[in-house]
């Protein structure tokens, strides 16, 4: 096992505000169908009434964040554009402790429209404090992509960075982010079972996360032994219970894509899809719930649709907050 890393105190895992935004454009994306094997066409349904739908397990989640004591900055779709998955707003944008706003380049033409500069400023006008932006998105023009806490699964605590290479992760990037951001690398292969074929997974978020006590991962999919030994001993330094998933469960009912957040009143919150949840045998279930609170919600259409689920929908807002004379926020664009 590695020497454990350095706690740094002065970081937290957990938010106790994210980022939404509206799926009022959602679709089936074939340009990101083509490496993200998670997404699923529902035949029969009518795009207007998948959007019904879509909006209205949304809109639940919304309300059960809130009442779960989450601040939810709720942003709308970009408009006049085509952005079928601007649900997930994680993979453009991150928001760090220090002030800093993170944007990302992004493979897929059509998600690119997701990045906009007032969505930044409805975050400022919520009372949090931007010191400045990095924009990595002009490696777009050398096909070098890097999505966010899509492509990166991050312990804030011990500076660690997971990251599972694939089209839309690329090795090159991972290490330029780590040394802008002061974090350690941790890169490696997962792959699933596409049609007797070993396909890469498209983003690391979908195979394991990383909460304050727990780390959910599908260590199954990591093919290498000495990748998935190295991988585990990393997580294991941290002193969190591992909470190891299997590929059925990853790749068909998305448990490893799941967030813990923490509520104003300083409460660990692990929010999961409801299909998520009813995947987890009893001891997963138990290990999970030792973490404080689950929050379970159903966002099928979003799941089947978008091939990405709660943790895909929640970027989390660790920015600094300005002073208690800062006008009252206003939790919409």
């Amino acid at each position: 096992m590695s020497v454990p890393p350095k706690i740094n105190v002065a970081h937290r895992q957990l938010a106790n505000a994210v980022l939404m935004v509206e799926p009022t454009g959602i679709r089936f994306n074939s340009q990101t169908a083509k490496d993200n094997h998670f997404q699923r066409e529902l035949a029969g349904i009518a795009v207007a009434e998948m959007r019904v739908r879509a909006q209205h397990e949304f809109s639940r989640l919304v309300s059960e964040l809130r009442d779960a004591g989450i601040q939810v900055l709720v942003a709308t779709a970009p408009e006049n554009c085509d952005a079928p998955d601007a649900v997930f707003p994680n993979n453009w944008i991150t928001f760090h402790e220090d002030g800093t706003v993170v944007l990302y380049p992004m493979m897929a033409e059509n998600r690119r429209t997701e990045r906009r500069h007032d969505i930044i400023e409805l975050v400022r006008m919520n009372g949090y404090t931007v010191e400045k932006v990095v924009d990595f998105s002009a490696w777009e023009s050398n096909a070098t992509f890097l999505e966010g806490t899509g492509s990166l699964v991050l312990d804030r605590i011990h500076r660690l960075a997971f990251a599972s290479l694939s089209e839309r992760t690329h090795e090159v990037a991972v290490h330029r982010w780590c040394a802008r951001m002061q974090f350690k690398p941790v890169v490696f292969c997962a792959r699933q079972s596409i049609q007797n074929d070993r396909k890469s997974i498209y983003h690391t978020n979908v195979m394991m996360s990383i909460g304050g006590t727990w780390a959910v991962i599908c260590a199954a999919s990591i093919d290498d032994p000495s990748q998935r030994k190295r991988v585990l001993d990393e997580l294991a330094s941290t002193g969190r219970t591992i909470i190891e998933i299997s590929e059925y469960q990853m790749s068909e009912c998305f448990a490893g894509n799941l967030l813990q957040l923490c509520s104003q009143d300083g409460q660990p919150l692990t929010v999961v899809s409801q299909v998520a949840f009813d995947s987890l045998n009893p001891a997963q279930k138990h290990s999970l719930s030792c973490g404080g609170r689950i929050l379970t919600t159903d966002i099928r259409t979003i799941e089947s649709c978008g091939g990405g689920s709660v943790r895909c929908m929640l970027a989390e807002i660790l920015l600094p907050t300005l002073s208690h004379n800062a006008p009252k926020p206003s939790l919409r664009s």
